[in-house]
């Protein structure tokens, strides 16, 4: 990701620091509650979520496949100090110290894949959209899972689920 000095200005611009926690809250436009801003690279416009593009500016370049986390639970947050780059697997255990019951609830919520092949259980799910949150492509997110890219993108559409996944 290349990001240039313009790039950097515009986010800096469109932070406010919340003095109670010190998070760096985007303010302008939000994706499924995250910050996220368009950057112009070869010509071609791109949507970046802001809290990675901070982590990218500060720390250095994203791992492949890795998330960027946020320590202050707080998706608007581009504080770098809050951030760190982790798996599917660092965020679930990242919730679950944080309120223990978490995992015993979501294991009540989840359900299994209504379809006959039942790929997908709950803690799968949950990988998937916090793959898909922090901009993995779904061809990605599919090898990662060894599923079908068409299985991932039915899911992200909420079609293999009888119940949605609203509490996620």
């Amino acid at each position: 990701m290349e990001i240039t000095q313009k790039y950097i200005a515009r986010l800096k611009s469109r932070l406010v620091i919340n003095q109670k926690t010190n998070c760096h809250e985007w303010s302008g436009c939000l994706r499924l509650g995250y910050g996220c801003m368009s950057v112009n690279t070869e010509g071609k416009s791109k949507s970046y979520l802001c809290h990675r593009i901070a982590y990218h500016v500060h720390h250095g370049s994203i791992p492949h496949g890795a998330s960027i986390l946020h320590k202050c639970d707080n998706k608007k947050c581009c504080n770098p100090e809050h951030l760190y780059a982790g798996d599917a697997r660092d965020n679930v255990m990242d919730m679950v110290e944080r309120n223990p019951k978490w995992l015993s609830l979501q294991k009540k919520k989840c359900k299994t894949m209504a379809s006959k092949s039942r790929k997908i259980t709950g803690i799968i799910a949950k990988s998937i959209l916090i793959d898909r949150r922090n901009g993995m492509y779904v061809k990605d997110i599919a090898i990662k899972h060894n599923l079908g890219k068409t299985t991932v993108v039915y899911f992200l559409n909420g079609n293999t689920y009888k119940n949605k996944f609203k509490f996620l």
